[in-house]
């Protein structure tokens, strides 16, 4: 109980220090306007240090990067967990783990693609605009541009939707997050209350459009996300980038396209010789139905057969087969460059106006 005093005491102070030097150095204007939906809400103390704390474990980039080591350590994963014990669904919980984590960072690409060019079209300023260099002059708070209450949201419904480990707990966990990561953008003042709840319900919205329609929708979303943001980011006029800008939104959109095409390049992969599975849904409960046949058809055999071995041979000879190393090493390949020039549009102004 002591402890919890002191830590609790230790808190206030530095928030109450936090909060005075944040009001002797910075004084903020609400950008758009004075509603409690659309004014500025920049706080300082223990907030703004547990907001900044979060910054930095969701965000698009963070997202995405975690899936795609994800995507290249699962075969590895896989073979390790084929054991005489569950053999007749290793195979299974592969398919079903590459196809979801995919699936995950197509979604997550929603908001480094899609998002960046419904910006352009709908562009709202930040709501707050603070003082620097003592008091002597304004700017935006951060960038512009924004999306971590869309990728938060993103991430939370295909927690809450999916449920890993416990049903109950994933579930509580996902609105955690949603708050959390709400509450952050707003107290850092890089979004407004009305964005991100409308960013939220938007991430929402999108996963349950991404998971409930056939697979082939990937392939004409990224097609679409594609020409949308490249038409729409090189006719706004309003867009200007400085000499080494990262927050250079053309830039931004070409390192989500990078994603995007790895997402393509291995989906084609997965379902080559199978494009009929294409007009299932993610959680149709369709999609592994054949490969479960197939798997308790060869259980049964080397039962017959007393060759258990044999079956574990052909069981990770499949997991090798499917996790197709070198294509996927030509996946990443692809996404690297196209990530490169990204970094060369962002360094060198390729877009600037």
């Amino acid at each position: 109980m002591r402890i919890v005093f002191v830590f609790a005491l230790v808190c206030a102070m530095i928030s109450l220090s936090y909060s005075q030097d944040l009001e002797k150095t910075h004084y903020c204007l609400s950008e758009n306007d004075d509603s409690f939906l659309n004014k500025c809400h920049k706080q300082g103390g223990v907030l703004a240090l547990t907001a900044n704390f979060l910054v930095q474990w969701i965000n698009p980039r963070v997202l995405a990067i975690t899936a795609l080591f994800l995507i290249l350590l699962l075969p590895l994963l896989h073979l390790s967990d084929v054991k005489q014990s569950n053999l007749a669904f290793s195979l299974r919980k592969f398919n079903q783990n590459q196809l979801y984590i995919l699936n995950f960072m197509h979604r997550v690409c929603y908001t480094l693609v899609l998002d960046v060019a419904l910006y352009a079209a709908f562009r709202q300023s930040r709501p707050c605009r603070c003082t620097v260099d003592g008091g002597k002059t304004f700017q935006h708070q951060h960038s512009i541009y924004g999306s971590d209450a869309m990728s938060g949201a993103i991430f939370a419904a295909t927690l809450f939707d999916g449920a890993p480990y416990n049903k109950y707990l994933s579930k509580i966990f996902a609105v955690i997050v949603i708050v959390l990561i709400n509450a952050e953008r707003v107290v850092l003042g890089y979004h407004s209350v009305a964005q991100v709840t409308v960013g939220s319900c938007l991430g929402i919205a999108l996963h349950l459009y991404s998971t409930r329609t056939p697979q082939f929708f990937v392939f004409i979303d990224a097609i679409v996300q594609f020409i949308l943001g490249a038409v729409l980011l090189q006719v706004d006029p309003a867009l200007k980038y400085n000499f080494d800008d990262m927050n250079n939104l053309f830039s931004w959109f070409i390192w989500g396209v990078s994603f995007q095409v790895f997402v393509v390049l291995m989906l084609l992969r997965f379902y080559a010789g199978n494009w009929s599975k294409l007009k299932y849904s993610l959680f149709s409960g369709k999609l592994f139905v054949e490969g479960d046949e197939r798997m308790q058809l060869r259980k049964q055999e080397s039962v017959v057969n007393e060759d258990q071995g044999k079956f574990e041979t052909d069981c990770r000879r499949d997991v090798v087969k499917l996790s197709n190393f070198i294509y996927t090493l030509f996946a990443l390949f692809v996404l690297l460059i196209i990530n490169y020039v990204s970094y060369v549009i962002s360094a060198y102004r390729l877009t600037s106006h």
